[in-house]
């Protein structure tokens, strides 16, 4: 096509367009980008704020369960003191009794060492100690 005034105007307008047209792509693009990068970081706070909850939640519940544990804790303490004092008080009464030579394996052996599994250990001198039922056998031989 020869161009003329007439058509090198079209041409011109033409390009003009194709270039406007060109940028608004180019802008929509853009902003379908910006949207959408949006919309990704919208996601993931809500991501990080229910994993925050969540973490929260949990330490809430940990905390409950310390306090539970705590609690259990202060209860066996409590009655592993009593059962001590008890201990002494039925060694005493045994001691009058019988004898003190009749419950001195049991005074070899402290309360506080009691492990309640039923095993045997050596003591600082070398000698057997038992544990557990074998001291409540023990025990229960002298009544």
């Amino acid at each position: 096509m020869v161009q003329t005034k007439s058509n090198t105007g079209i041409a011109s307008n033409w390009s003009s367009t194709k270039s406007i047209l060109a940028k608004e792509e180019h802008d929509q693009r853009k902003e379908r980008r910006k949207q959408s990068n949006r919309e990704s970081a919208k996601r993931s706070r809500c991501r990080r704020q229910e994993e925050c909850r969540k973490l929260q939640a949990k330490a809430e519940d940990l905390a409950k369960e310390t306090s539970n544990l705590r609690a259990g804790i202060m209860r066996v303490s409590k009655e592993c003191r009593k059962l001590k004092k008890e201990n002494k008080s039925i060694i005493k009464g045994l001691e009058k009794m019988y004898g003190p030579d009749a419950v001195g394996d049991l005074k070899a052996e402290e309360p506080g060492s009691v492990t309640g599994d039923g095993e045997s250990s050596s003591d600082e001198s070398g000698n057997e100690t038992l544990h557990g039922p074998y001291l409540w056998a023990i025990f229960c031989m002298y009544i």
